[in-house]
């Protein structure tokens, strides 16, 4: 079955199933070299698995009167915009059922579950993804500070609906913490 998405980074036919890979986004996210937040997907059927790995991120809640939606945005490095001057995003992940559960060590642990009803908002990209690279992306000589302007259709990673299916629905757990010289974060810490 071919995918109707046109992007370079969704594959061109869809697998029977979907190999869930890390994606490491800190080259192209903000601070980096100061903060770190990872998403760990859980299941009953397989091991934890170290998803998703960036910088800084916005753990958002839905709207002001509900508290069960929230969306993860992890916005591109400084001076990365769409057209208009905004920030473009590395990644998007709708959530629901979030919730603290602890901090140890300076490392903020919450859980819930990757929301399944919510797939206009999930725009997670697959290992390789950097729309600076894209020949369409153009640097903003106008500007005190030059930007690199990301082609329209990328100030968002593109909806991988392949992706979608395989994580849709599963639980998840997010780690914030700082980087540390020599020591990082504990990525693998198990609680």
């Amino acid at each position: 079955m071919e995918n109707a998405n046109k992007s370079p980074f969704v594959p061109k036919r869809t697998p029977k199933t979907t190999k869930i890979e890390l994606t490491d986004l800190r080259a192209i996210t903000r601070n980096s070299d100061r903060v770190r937040g990872v998403v760990i997907l859980k299941s009953r059927l397989s091991e934890p698995i170290t998803w998703l790995v960036f910088g800084e991120g916005n753990l958002e809640k839905g709207h002001w009167d509900d508290f069960t939606t929230h969306t993860l945005k992890v916005r591109m490095t400084a001076g990365v915009t769409d057209r208009e001057g905004d920030s473009a995003y590395a990644a998007q992940l709708p959530l629901i059922g979030m919730s603290n559960h602890e901090v140890i060590d300076g490392i903020i642990l919450a859980r819930g579950w990757i929301d399944p009803n919510r797939s206009s908002d999930f725009r997670v990209p697959r290992p390789g993804y950097d729309p600076t690279k894209l020949t369409l992306a153009r640097v903003n000589q106008r500007e005190s500070d030059p930007t690199i302007v990301v082609p329209d259709e990328y100030w968002l990673p593109p909806f991988d609906m392949p992706l979608f299916k395989a994580v849709r629905g599963l639980p998840v757990e997010l780690r914030f913490g700082t980087v540390e010289p020599g020591r990082g974060v504990a990525l693998n810490w198990e609680g």
